[in-house]
C-alpha cells in the first residue's frame, strides 16, 4: 500500500488505514440495513433488538397489526397522529380470539414484560397508521398527475415521504395507552 507521496506505508499505517475504513462502511451499515426492515418505526421502539423477520416481537406485531386494521375505522387517525397515542382496552385486546389464538400468553406477558408488549402495540399502529397514510398520498399523487396529464404538463412529482413520530405507549386502568 502506498502513501499520497507514492511511499509505502508502514504495517501500522496500513492497519490504521483498513480499521478508518472499516468504521467508515460500519457507519454506512446500518443505514443500509435500516432501508430493509419492512417497519418504519422499528428504531422508534426497538433500538438495541436487531430486526429479523423470524423473531417473536416481529410475530407478535404482525398480529398487533391484524388486530389495529380490523379496527381502524373506529379510531380518530387524526388525534392519534396529534396526540401521539391511542387507547387500546385491555379486554378489548383479550377478547380478540385471533389474539389469543396467535398469542395465548399474551397475559403472562402483559404481566412479566410490559414494556416489550406495548413496545409491539406502538410499532403496529404506527405501521398501520403509516401505510394508511402512504396509501392516501399516493392516491392524492395519482389524482394530482392525472390532473398535470390533462393540462398537457409533463412534470413528474418526487415520491411522498410519510413519517409518522413514535406514539408513546402507558399501561393505566386496565386500558393501553399506545
Amino acid at each position: 500500500m502506498q502513501n499520497k507521496r507514492g511511499g509505502r506505508l508502514s504495517y501500522s499505517q496500513q492497519a490504521s488505514s483498513q480499521r478508518g475504513r472499516q468504521a467508515i462502511i460500519s457507519r454506512q451499515l446500518p443505514n443500509a440495513l435500516d432501508a430493509m426492515i419492512p417497519y418504519k418505526g422499528w428504531k422508534l421502539y426497538f433500538p438495541d433488538e436487531v430486526y429479523s423477520f423470524a423473531s417473536p416481537t416481529v410475530s407478535k406485531v404482525k398480529q398487533f397489526e391484524t388486530f389495529f386494521k380490523n379496527r381502524l375505522h373506529s379510531y380518530d387517525k387524526d388525534g392519534i397522529e396529534r396526540n401521539g397515542c391511542i387507547s387500546v382496552g385491555y379486554h378489548e385486546l383479550l377478547k380478540d380470539e385471533d389474539i389469543l389464538g396467535q398469542l395465548p400468553d399474551l397475559i403472562t406477558e402483559l404481566r412479566d414484560m410490559p414494556e416489550k408488549i406495548i413496545s409491539c402495540l406502538g410499532l403496529a399502529i404506527h405501521q398501520v397508521l403509516t401505510e394508511d397514510l402512504e396509501r392516501q398520498a399516493a392516491i392524492l399523487q395519482n389524482q394530482s398527475q392525472s390532473e398535470d396529464d390533462a393540462n398537457g404538463s409533463m412534470s413528474t412529482s418526487p415520491p411522498i415521504i410519510v413519517s409518522l413520530p413514535i406514539i408513546h405507549a402507558r399501561y393505566r386502568h386496565n386500558k393501553f395507552l399506545v
